[in-house]
C-alpha cells in the first residue's frame, strides 16, 4: 500500500514443467520385415519448460472511479535434448525394391526362373518377399539423418540440443465507476502480445 488511495500489488511465478525419457538404444539399427524386433530401439528425450511469470496491479481510487492498471509477462523457455532424430536406421521393405518385390519379378531369389521350382502364389507374394529379404539380408530402406552444428557434425546417436524462447502477455487499463449506490459502470481494455518462438542459444 502506498498511500490510501493507491496500492500496487507485484507478484512473481515460477512453474517448471519437466519430462524425460530414458531409451534403451545406443546405436543405430536395422529392423526385420513383419518380424518383432526382439529389442527395444527407443530414443532418449529430455524436455524441460521453465516459465517466469511476473504480475504487477497498481490500482487508483478518485472519487467514485477506480483505476486500475497492470501487466500479466511470461517469459518460456523450451529446452530440448533428444536423439530421436540422430540415428541410421534400414529395414528390408521389399515393396521399395526396384521392381517391387521379388516374388514373380523374374530376378534373383523368384522360384519362378528355376524350371525345378512352382512360382510363389500371388496371395503369398508379400510374405515370400519379407522372408526372403529377412534372410539374406537385403536392405531396400536405408535412412540416414545427420546433424551438424558450426563446429561440425555431431556423433551418430549424441543428443542433439535445442532452445526455444517466447515472450507472451497481456497489458490492461481498467475503470470501475460507481454512479449510484447500486450502479458500477466498469470499461476494461485488453492488449495481448505473444512473440514467435526464437533460439536464444546457438550451437558454436
Amino acid at each position: 500500500m502506498l498511500s490510501p488511495t493507491l496500492i500496487n500489488n507485484l507478484r512473481y511465478a515460477y512453474v517448471r514443467q519437466g519430462v524425460n525419457t530414458a531409451g534403451q538404444n545406443p546405436y543405430s539399427y536395422v529392423s526385420f520385415w513383419d518380424i518383432s524386433n526382439q529389442v527395444a530401439f527407443t530414443p532418449t528425450t529430455d524436455v524441460t519448460v521453465p516459465v517466469n511469470q511476473f504480475m504487477d496491479d497498481l490500482t487508483k481510487t478518485i472519487g467514485n472511479h477506480t483505476l486500475q492498471v497492470g501487466v500479466n509477462w511470461r517469459i518460456i523457455d523450451n529446452n530440448r535434448l533428444s536423439n530421436a532424430q540422430n540415428f541410421t536406421s534400414a529395414s528390408p521393405h521389399p515393396t521399395w525394391l526396384l521392381q517391387g518385390g521379388i516374388a514373380n519379378t523374374g530376378q534373383d531369389l523368384d522360384p519362378a526362373i528355376n524350371p525345378n521350382l512352382q512360382p510363389v502364389s500371388a496371395d503369398f507374394g508379400a510374405a515370400y518377399d519379407a522372408a526372403v529379404t529377412d534372410v539374406t539380408g537385403i536392405l531396400g530402406s536405408i535412412t540416414a539423418i545427420y546433424n551438424q552444428t558450426k563446429s561440425g557434425f555431431l556423433p551418430q546417436q549424441a543428443l542433439v540440443p535445442r532452445h526455444f524462447k517466447a515472450n507472451e502477455g497481456e497489458f490492461y487499463l481498467q475503470d470501475s465507476w460507481r454512479v449510484t449506490p447500486n450502479l458500477q459502470l466498469t470499461l476494461v481494455c485488453v492488449i495481448r502480445f505473444s512473440s514467435h518462438p526464437m533460439r536464444p542459444m546457438v550451437i558454436r
